[in-house]
């Protein structure tokens, strides 16, 4: 029976996991399985999700389009908080976490604008290291970051800082080619 993670989310400056929204400490460290990185899409009715299309990143640099999802008539949407059709399916980033305190499986997942932004710049310092150091992973503490809106005022957005890399526990170097050398010890009669 597989585990399933508890929810790691940021709202309003605090990060927090699990139904109780108990908030993390500011010290406390994850190792970011960016191997695990997933995007695609989650539909939401009356605040629950219903359905899921989400796709490895490594796999597939491309999320499910949008429009391969249905629901395509606005006209049918829920309302949303400002007054508008909400669409119910919302463009998600799901990073699997590791507590390295007490080895708790846990799943960032975020639809917003800063946390997708978040994510993005850890996978790019990911795919730049992996380059030159494979096999490791990132160590990183959750962190906020704020500035000044002139329509919505202070807006938060969610830091997720590397602090350390550590070896990726699933990560097994490439099988070296074949030698050739043999191959090309051929005795030439002349």
């Amino acid at each position: 029976m597989a585990l399933t993670p508890s929810l790691v989310k940021f709202v309003r400056g605090v990060w927090s996991t699990g139904t109780d929204n108990e908030k993390i400490d500011a010290n406390a460290r994850f190792l970011a399985v960016v191997t695990g990185l997933r995007h695609g899409h989650i539909k939401w009715e009356d605040g629950q999700p219903v359905d899921r299309r989400m796709v490895p990143v490594q796999d597939h640099p491309l999320p499910p389009a949008r429009t391969d999802l249905g629901d395509l008539d606005e006209t049918e949407w829920p309302i949303g908080k400002d007054g508008a059709p909400a669409d119910p399916w919302q463009f998600t980033f799901e990073l699997p976490l590791l507590d390295l305190e007490n080895s708790a499986q846990r799943l960032y997942s975020t639809p917003s604008f800063g946390g997708r932004q978040a994510i993005g710049r850890l996978a790019r310092t990911y795919a730049l290291r992996k380059k030159k150091d494979p096999g490791k992973l990132p160590v990183v503490e959750l962190a906020c970051e704020s500035y000044k809106h002139a329509t919505y005022g202070v807006v938060q957005n969610p830091v997720l800082k590397i602090v350390d890399w550590l070896p990726d526990p699933d990560w097994s170097p490439p099988e070296p080619p074949p030698d050739a050398s043999s191959d090309l010890n051929d005795e030439i009669p002349f």
